[in-house]
């Protein structure tokens, strides 16, 4: 499972949640380029099809604090594949709430069990969570970045799970707790 993230979003309290599948050469350009400057080891990588999911201005779930719901996220998960290679790209353009009343979260949308983002196997042991999930930390997930640049993180997702670590090299892991809690 990919979970950019994974809280209770509710879009009948506001805001929209887009999804296409793409071959668009000029997005995919874009996307491979992205890709090129996280994983420079990758240079012959590219793209067959995108899969984009926005969650656009979207409101937490709420049913005790009706009428008091303003606060809002705006997010983004594209999905590339060449079909051998497969990548995942996270944005986070804005982040106001964590988590909504079915989570224990207050009026804010702030508290209870909070968001968290991150890709999970459905084992229970084989996961990972990135910097702030299930903490009051993940609000700040749009100032931070395995990439340098604020609310932008890419990883590889195919066999083993290759991210761009804070100290900018490239590093591999497997599927664990994410360690780096840099803000950029």
């Amino acid at each position: 499972m990919i979970a950019p993230f994974w809280a209770d979003v509710d879009i009948r309290n506001g805001g929209s949640i887009y999804y296409r599948e793409t071959r668009n050469q000029t997005l995919r350009t874009k996307v491979v380029a992205e890709i090129h400057r996280a994983f420079p080891q990758l240079l012959g990588v590219g793209s067959a099809s995108l899969f984009i999911v926005t969650w656009d201005d979207v409101a937490y779930f709420g049913r005790a604090c009706s009428g008091q719901n303003h606060t809002r996220n705006t997010f983004q998960v594209v999905l590339s594949t060449d079909g051998v290679n497969s990548f995942s790209l996270l944005y986070y353009n804005e982040i106001n709430w964590t988590t909504g009343s079915a989570s224990g979260g207050n009026c804010s949308g702030l508290g209870g069990r909070t968001a968290k983002a991150g890709f999970d196997v459905g084992d229970g042991v084989t996961f990972f969570e990135l910097p702030g999930s299930c903490t009051e930390d993940i609000l700040y997930i749009d100032e931070t970045s395995n990439m340098g640049e604020p609310g932008k993180w890419i990883f590889r997702v195919d066999n083993t799970l290759q991210s761009r670590s804070c100290n900018d090299d490239t590093t591999q892991k497997q599927i664990g707790r994410a360690s780096c809690r840099e803000r950029v």
